[in-house]
Parts: structure tokens; sequence; C-alpha cells
């Protein structure tokens, strides 16, 4: 059940997508799932639970890959390989955008459950991102490490708006620029 709502969730977005479909697509009665989720909000927030999990441990594996097949690098180096992580995930064939951006566009109040956990992924993926960076001289490693988060998310939306494919990989000489220019 958590599986479809995630795919109608991401392909069709939040609002559009009812209970009844997902039940319809799932094979799951009304009573199974008000027995797991009150709302159809505390399914939201479970399936974004789960996605930022999923979104964390591919990004975190995509880095242990980086400093496995190029260990002489500097640390902050590795911050392109998330790039390649939305590369592939742009082009694994289930990409509809971005759940959390999405989330946060349907659920506008800053203070809405849903808003929050949306947010809250994007603070844990900077400071992701900025402990990467921790090893620069740079004072600026916080603002960096959102400013790379920034392009990642532009990439998102250039893949998921223009289809453009290629958007992740066009980002990173964007990002190494960045790094190059804030020491």
């Amino acid at each position: 059940m958590l599986n479809t709502a995630a795919k109608l969730f991401a392909e069709h977005g939040y609002h559009a997508t009812g209970i009844d479909t997902i039940m319809r697509v799932s094979g799951v009665s009304k009573t199974t799932l008000y027995k797991y989720f009150c709302s159809k909000e505390e399914l939201i927030l479970e399936v974004l639970s789960r996605r930022h999990e999923e979104l964390m441990q591919l990004f975190s594996d995509y880095v242990e890959e980086s400093r496995l097949s190029s260990p002489g690098i500097a640390e902050e180096e590795h911050v392109l390989a998330i790039f390649d992580a939305l590369h592939d995930w742009i082009n694994g064939g289930c990409f509809y955008g971005c759940n959390f951006i999405k989330a946060s566009a349907e659920y506008t109040d800053p203070d809405d459950p849903i808003n929050v956990v949306s947010a809250a992924h994007k603070k844990v993926l900077s400071k992701f991102i900025a402990k990467l960076l921790s090893d620069r001289p740079s004072t600026r490693n916080r603002e960096l490490a959102d400013q790379i988060l920034m392009i990642f998310d532009g990439a998102i939306i250039a893949a998921h708006v223009c289809h453009d494919k290629k958007a992740a990989i066009k980002a990173k000489p964007i990002v190494w620029a960045l790094l190059g220019s804030s020491l």
C-alpha cells in the first residue's frame, strides 16, 4: 500500500490522489488503510519519511562509492557524487520530480506537518553536503552547502519541467566552479 501511495503521489500529486484511488490500485480495504493511518495526511507523512530515508541512503551510497573509487581526491569533491545519484534517478524510468518540492507546493502553510517534513528533508540534505565540505578552510561551508543544494534542486526542476535528462550532469561544473571560487 505504501509503495502504491508513493508512486501515485509522485506521479499525480498529493491533492489529486484520493484515498479511493490508493485503495483501488493497491487492493487494500478502507478498514485496513485506516487501521494504520488515521488520515490521508498521516499516510503522506509516512510516504515522505520513507522517501527521505531512501534518498539519504542513495546519496550516502554514491558518496561512499566515490570515496572507494577515487580515494585520493579531496573530501569536498565527493559532493559531486550526489549529482551522479540524481542523474541516475532522473534517468531510471520512474522520475516524477522531487516529492518534497511537490509536497511543499501543495501544503504551503509553513506550520503544516507535511510542509515541515519537506523543509526538514532539505535541511538534512544541506547538512549532509556541509559535512562533505567540513575539511575546507572556508568559514562559509554552511552557506556553500545551501548554495549547492539550490543547484541540486534546480537540476531536479530542470529535469522535471524541461525534461532535461542531463540536468544533473550539467549542474556539476557549476558546483565545481562554486567550490573553486569559495576558498
